[in-house]
C-alpha cells in the first residue's frame, strides 16, 4: 500500500503487512540504522519535512530510541502502562477524594484544587505550542521509536500532561498533608519517573516531560507553601470564598481562551497526516503484540474482509480515532472544579471542626471503610446518572451536529460542577447524618492532623 512517506523520499516495501511484522522489534537494533557516512547522508535526506526543519526532532528521536533500547521491557512496560491508564487527571482527582473521607478534608481539597488548575494550565500551553507527538511524525520505520504499549493519545505533546499533573499533585500533597522533608526528594523523583515512563512509551519528547515536570513541581510547591485554600478556610466567609473560587476559575478559562485566539491552528491537511501516521503506528503495534497482521487497503477479498498474510486470523477492529481539537471545554471543566473547591471553603462552618481531620480522630477501620464506600457510591451514582443521557445522545441522530456537541459539553460541565460539590460538601453532611462522623467514633487523643485548622 502507498505510504505518505513516499512524498518525502521513502520507499515502502511491496507488502507492508510482512514488513511491519518483520521490523517491529524494539529492543534489538534495527538493520536500517545508518552506519557509514553515505548511509547517514541518505538517511537524513529521507527524513520527513518536519524533521528537516527542526533538528531538535532528530536529536530527541535519538534519545527516545536510546531509552526504548536501554530500559528492559520488564518491569518498565507494565509500570508505564499503569501510569498511562491510572495516573491521568480523570482518575487522580476522584482518587484524592478518598483522602477527604479518611485523612483530611482541607488537605485533600487544597491538593485537588491545585491539580485542577494544573490541568487547565496544561491545556492552554498545549494549544499555544501545538507540538506533534513523536508517534504522529513516524510510526517507527525511520526513527525506530515504536508505540510499544499500543496506547493512543489525542492531545498535543508539549508539555506533558501526566508529568505536570503528577508532579504538581505530589509536591502540593507534600506540603498540604504536612509530610516530613525526607519525602520531598521522593516526590521529586516520582514525578521525574512519570516523565521517563512517558518517554519509554514513545508518546512524549524528553523536552515535553522535562518541561511538564518543572512546571508541575514549581506549581505544586508554590501552591503548597501559599495554600490559598487554607487561607480561605481560616476566613470562613462564604462570600469571599465564592468570589475568589469562581473568579479564579473564570480567570483560568479566559487565559485558555486567549491562548486559543492568539495562536493559529494547525492546518487540517497536516493534522490529517499526523492522524494517519499515528493510526498506522497503533495498528502496527497491535498487530505485532497480538500476532496479527495489518493488511493494506488493497488486500481485501471479495466478501469485503481483510486478508491476513501471516497468521490467518482477522485483525481485530480498531475503533475510529481522532486528534482532539482545541475546544475550550477541556480547560473550562477542570478550572470549574478547582474554583468550586475553593468556593466551598466558606460553607464548612456547619461541619464539626474535628470531623474535617478524620485521621487524627483514629476511627475504627470499619468506620473508615464505610465512609469511603458511601462516598464512592455517591460518585458512581452521579456518573451513571450523567452517562445515561450521554449514551442516548450518541444514539439519537440530531439534525444539527452542533446541538449534539452542545449537549455533551453541558454534561461534561455538569459533571465537573457536581463532583467537587459531592466529594467536599454533600458527602460530608451525609456522613454526619448517617452517624459515620469521625468525631463520633474517636478512639485516640486529638492530635495535630494534616491540613489547615478550621475557624473555631
Amino acid at each position: 500500500g502507498a505510504s505518505k512517506f513516499t512524498a518525502h523520499g521513502l520507499t515502502m516495501p511491496e507488502s507492508r503487512c510482512q514488513a511491519d511484522l518483520a521490523h517491529f522489534e524494539v529492543e534489538p537494533a534495527s538493520p536500517v540504522s545508518p552506519t557509514s557516512p553515505n548511509e547517514k547522508r541518505a538517511f537524513k535526506e529521507a527524513l520527513p519535512a518536519e524533521w528537516k526543519e527542526q533538528s531538535l526532532y532528530r536529536r530527541e528521536f535519538a534519545v527516545l530510541r536510546w531509552i526504548q533500547r536501554t530500559i528492559p521491557r520488564r518491569p518498565m512496560l507494565p509500570v508505564a502502562l499503569f501510569i498511562h491508564h491510572f495516573a491521568s487527571e480523570a482518575i487522580l482527582i476522584p482518587f484524592v477524594g478518598v483522602f477527604t473521607w479518611v485523612v483530611s478534608l482541607p488537605a485533600a481539597g487544597s491538593t485537588t484544587s491545585c491539580m485542577c488548575f494544573c490541568v487547565s494550565l496544561n491545556f492552554g500551553l498545549k494549544w499555544i505550542w501545538q507540538r506533534p507527538r513523536p508517534l504522529w511524525l513516524d510510526m517507527g520505520k525511520v526513527s525506530e521509536v515504536w508505540n510499544i504499549g499500543a496506547v493512543w493519545e489525542a492531545d498535543y505533546s508539549f508539555p506533558s500532561g501526566h508529568s505536570q499533573s503528577l508532579a504538581g499533585v505530589l509536591l502540593c500533597a507534600h506540603f498540604t498533608f504536612q509530610l516530613t522533608m525526607h519525602w520531598l526528594p521522593v516526590m521529586l523523583l516520582l514525578g521525574a519517573f512519570v516523565g521517563l515512563s512517558r518517554n519509554y512509551l514513545g508518546v512524549h519528547w524528553c523536552s515535553d516531560t522535562l518541561t511538564g515536570w518543572l512546571i508541575g513541581s514549581l506549581s505544586g510547591i508554590a501552591w503548597g507553601l501559599l495554600d490559598p485554600y487554607a487561607a480561605l478556610l481560616r476566613l470562613g466567609d462564604p462570600l469571599i470564598s465564592t468570589v475568589v473560587g469562581l473568579g479564579s476559575a473564570l480567570a483560568v478559562i479566559l487565559l485558555a481562551a486567549v491562548c486559543v485566539m492568539l495562536t493559529t491552528p494547525v492546518q487540517a491537511e497536516l493534522r490529517a497526516e499526523w492522524l494517519d501516521t499515528a493510526v498506522r503506528g497503533l495498528e502496527l503495534s497491535r498487530s505485532s503484540s497480538d500476532v496479527r497482521c495489518v493488511a493494506p487497503e488493497d488486500e481485501i477479498d471479495d466478501h469485503g474482509k481483510r486478508r491476513c498474510c501471516a497468521s490467518g486470523k482477522a485483525r481485530r477492529t480498531v475503533r475510529p480515532r481522532h486528534l482532539r481539537s482545541r475546544h475550550l471545554v477541556y480547560a473550562a471543566g477542570p478550572a470549574l472544579s478547582g474554583g468550586i473547591c475553593l468556593a466551598l471553603t466558606g460553607a464548612y462552618a456547619e461541619l464539626p471542626p474535628h470531623s474535617m481531620h478524620c485521621l487524627e480522630m483514629r476511627p475504627p477501620l470499619h468506620i473508615a471503610m464505610l465512609r469511603v464506600l458511601v462516598g464512592l457510591a455517591g460518585v458512581a451514582l452521579m456518573l451513571l446518572a450523567l452517562a445515561w443521557p450521554l449514551h442516548v445522545v450518541k444514539d439519537v441522530r440530531l439534525e444539527d451536529g452542533g446541538r449534539k456537541a452542545a449537549v455533551k459539553v453541558l454534561l461534561l460541565l455538569l459533571l465537573c460542577s457536581l463532583a467537587p460539590v459531592w466529594v467536599f460538601w454533600l458527602s460530608q453532611l451525609l456522613l454526619e447524618e448517617l452517624g459515620l462522623g469521625c468525631a463520633l467514633h474517636q478512639t485516640g487523643p486529638v492530635g495535630r492532623g494534616p491540613g489547615p485548622r478550621p475557624p473555631g
